[in-house]
């Protein structure tokens, strides 16, 4: 089956709220108390915005770390 990647970055703030984002689809965006609430939340919305944003195959969605990225400059 073909899919699209969909890139998803997440991290924490100072004071410890956890966010992930994307790159890839305008306004996907999550928050949440704890790494793993912000990840279903953002899993949870993503086939949806993707749909509304023209993308008509089934995504698959890539996670990385910000802090890591932010660290490595990638």
């Amino acid at each position: 089956m073909n899919t699209k990647q969909i890139n998803i970055f997440i991290g924490h703030d100072l004071l410890g709220q956890w966010f992930a984002l994307s790159p890839d689809i305008p306004w996907l965006a999550a928050e949440g108390e704890s790494f793993a609430a912000a990840r279903e939340a953002l899993a949870d919305i993503a086939p949806g915005l993707a749909s509304m944003h023209g993308i008509e195959k089934p995504i698959e969605i890539v996670w990385h770390s910000i802090h890591s990225v932010l660290q490595n400059g990638r």
